[in-house]
């Protein structure tokens, strides 16, 4: 049976003479060769004109035209490499390097300011539920590359709450009556984004740093209605997690920190206006969900 395989080896061989075959040996070697002859005890070939013989004994293998077996290199025709750099940037561009992005977003805010430890167990439950509120916001983004971009950033926050039969002094006496807090807090500015690509490119993360103005608005009723306001230097770090519904919407969670505190202030009421010392932090943190274009 041996000799019979082998001589169909050796058959098979001499139908190609031109062609370039491989022995391996026992040992791993490789020997790149034009075979001869395969009898029941050797292998004659040949290398670069030089004949050789290798025992039976030490080859592993002998793969006869081994280096016709491998398929030749199908060359891309112009028009497929046309229709191949077309796919790559529609696929690449769709979403990944989308240059525009205008986004929405609602949700609540709690603002971190402190509360004098010298109030009413009943003033200090107010302050605190007046630190929540609500949030609204719109930001503009152009990218000019796959991970940077500048734009616009805005916001709005609101906080009111209310309360009857309340102590306070005022210009030293001390009357009963109703408080309300109405506050919105304005803030505008640029942006500086960078856009953090998932493991798949549906998926984003995007982190917004952004230095801008802050307008405070607070119409008061302590007793009498009046109205507080004031302006200062503000800054906001915004993260985003974006993710596709349709084509052209996505759906966002957004996480915002604000910055930003208030030293002197406006005071108007029916017999005029003055200006004073305060302070205040308008610092507070933003949770939202919004959608994008």
């Amino acid at each position: 049976m041996k000799r019979i395989l082998f001589f169909l080896i050796f058959v098979a061989g001499t139908l190609t003479i031109s062609a370039q075959d491989l022995i391996v040996t026992s040992a791993h070697d490789s020997i790149n060769c034009k075979v001869k002859k395969v009898d029941q005890d050797n292998i004659y070939y040949s290398v670069n004109g030089q004949e050789s013989i290798i025992a039976l004994i030490k080859v592993k293998s002998c793969l006869y035209n081994y280096y016709l077996q491998k398929l030749p290199r199908q060359e891309v025709v112009p028009e497929e490499q046309e229709a191949k750099a077309t796919s790559e940037t529609t696929s690449s561009e769709d979403y990944d390097y989308k240059r525009f992005r205008f986004a929405l977003n609602g949700g609540y805010s709690y603002r971190t300011f402190s509360i004098s430890s010298g109030l009413t167990t009943k003033l200090t439950d107010y302050y605190k539920k007046l630190r929540w509120g609500f949030n609204a916001s719109a930001d503009a983004t152009y990218f000019f590359n796959s991970k940077r971009g500048v734009g616009i950033k805005a916001s709005v926050y609101k906080a009111s709450n209310s309360a009857d039969d309340i102590c306070v002094f005022i210009n030293g006496f001390l009357e009963s009556g109703k408080i309300s807090d109405d506050i919105t807090i304005l803030y505008v500015g640029p942006s500086i984004t960078t856009r953090i690509l998932g493991d798949q490119d549906w998926n984003s993360l995007f982190l917004t740093a952004s230095v801008g103005y802050n307008r405070y608005i607070n119409n008061l009723v302590t007793v009498t209605d009046y109205k507080l306001t004031s302006n200062s230097l503000g800054l906001a770090l915004e993260l985003n997690y974006d993710r596709p519904i349709t084509k052209k919407l996505t759906l966002g969670i957004q996480a915002s920190l604000y910055g930003g505190s208030i030293s002197k202030i406006t005071q108007k009421d029916a017999s005029g206006s003055v200006s004073y010392s305060y302070s205040e932090s308008l610092a507070r943190f933003d949770l939202g969900i919004g959608i994008r274009f």
